[in-house]
């Protein structure tokens, strides 16, 4: 039953790895910074990966009295912890590793002044690069000169 509860344990954690890189490129897609967007997606898929662990976690218990189960539960239950770290933690420095992201592309990014609604006929997003002239008032909206 162990060999079940990995099989059934690489799948959970490929999924929060998903989700986590998921939300990486959405962030990056929008126009944010690539260093930031790793930080801000795994700051805002912590919360979901660690309470689909800890539900889990939660479920397996009851089965750590049951002799045949009990191998299962402990493979998902030890699994699921180290798995968690390793989404939160080693995912995202092997995803900045792999893609060359550098915490100082922070300054070096261009900064989004206003992002339309997709799928509306709201104006495209006005970019400022750094050291292009603007009033440097992040309230007051960006107009891009002709």
């Amino acid at each position: 039953m162990a060999i079940v509860g990995a099989i059934g344990l690489i799948g959970m954690l490929i999924k929060n790895s998903v989700v986590l890189l998921d939300e990486v490129e959405k962030q990056i897609g929008e126009g944010i910074p690539r260093f930031t967007a790793l930080v801000n997606a795994t700051l805002a898929r912590t919360r979901p990966v660690v309470m689909a662990s800890v539900t889990t976690i939660l479920g397996m218990l009851p089965l750590l009295t049951d002799p045949m189960y009990r191998s299962m539960a402990v493979t998902i239950i030890s699994g699921l912890i180290v798995g968690t770290l390793i989404t939160l933690v080693f995912v995202p420095i092997l995803y900045a590793f792999f893609f060359h992201i550098d915490r100082h592309e922070i300054t070096e990014a261009p900064v989004v002044a206003h992002l339309g609604a997709p799928g509306t006929d709201q104006p495209a997003p006005a970019v400022r690069r750094p050291g292009q002239a603007g009033s440097g008032n992040p309230s007051e909206p960006f107009h891009p000169e002709n």
